[in-house]
């Protein structure tokens, strides 16, 4: 039994959606054939369901690199090997707005925790089989985006040199790939810095806009889709 995602051998699939948010979390399990709840600890949700006869599961990660890296760590102890995030992020050029989807290539290694595991010097680089099987699924920008921990530091050095701004991908990829795992991820923008459209500064109900909103639905099915390729 693992002791942060209360999970053992043969709960969960060998492929696996990583969403921060738990609500997120159920919304995918729901898109399954079938699924069910197997967990609920901390920022930690695991349903395993089927897909087109595949065993699959989704586990919530919270927000941040280090519980991200624990979910891939006790994940792969108990017979995960493929992982897509499913996640949000913020624009950081103008070329991209609120609603549409980002799949990231590779991130600058911003966060604290992966430098835990090895030098900075090593790349934070999503797995091809994973990036290419979102890809088979539709056409969407793909590049280099970053991930940091602290959500409300000041990124104006970065606008128009990479593609987006989040808190999970650089520390996810790093393990999988120091753990010889696939991983890839699907990124919802819900806000675009360079255009002053932060999430903090903008006026709605929940979270997230209501185009991030929708985004996000599109990107939960994407991610299911793709499945079909890995």
């Amino acid at each position: 039994m693992q002791p942060h995602i209360l999970c053992k051998r043969g709960d969960v699939g060998e492929i696996v959606f990583l969403p921060g948010d738990p609500a997120r979390a159920r919304l995918i399990a729901e898109k399954f054939d079938t699924h069910e709840s197997i967990s609920q600890n901390r920022e930690f949700s695991v349903f395993t369901g089927f897909v087109d006869e595949r065993k699959v599961s989704v586990c919530s990660t919270g927000i941040g690199a280090p519980s991200a890296a624990i979910a891939v760590e006790e994940l792969s102890r108990i017979g995960a090997r493929q992982f897509i995030r499913v996640g949000t992020c913020g624009s950081l050029t103008k070329k991209i707005d609120t609603g549409e989807i980002i799949i990231p290539s590779a991130c600058v290694r911003l966060e604290g925790t992966s430098i835990h595991y090895i030098d900075r010097g090593f790349p934070a680089v999503a797995h091809r089989d994973v990036v290419n099987a979102l890809l088979r699924v539709g056409s969407f920008p793909t590049g280099i985006v970053i991930s940091t921990d602290a959500f409300y530091s000041d990124l104006r050095f970065w606008y128009e040199k990479a593609l987006a701004v989040e808190m999970e991908c650089s520390a996810i990829f790093v393990v999988a790939s120091l753990l010889g795992l696939k991983a890839g991820a699907i990124l919802a923008v819900d806000g675009c810095l360079p255009k002053g459209k932060g999430k903090e500064k903008t006026e709605h109900k929940g979270e997230v806009p209501e185009k991030a909103r929708k985004a996000v639905l599109r990107e939960i099915d994407i991610a299911i889709k793709a499945i079909e390729y890995l």
